[in-house]
């Protein structure tokens, strides 16, 4: 069976309004994450420490971009 490496709350999970979108991706001693409120995160892979966080967002005229 598969284990996880790797754990940290990292922000709002999927829920009624919300929805995580995007899974978590290690690259370079880093993890990337995105939460339900659209907030990408980045902490090292060996301690956790945080490196960095933004919130995404989309303008109305956008969402053609992406299907929607």
């Amino acid at each position: 069976t598969l284990s996880g490496a790797w754990r940290r709350g990292v922000g709002e999970g999927s829920g009624r309004k919300t929805h995580v979108t995007a899974p978590p991706v290690a690259a370079n001693g880093r993890v990337f994450v995105m939460d339900g409120d659209g907030r990408v995160s980045a902490f090292e892979k060996h301690d956790h420490a945080p490196v960095l966080g933004f919130e995404v967002t989309l303008k109305l005229e956008q969402l053609h971009l992406i299907g929607l």
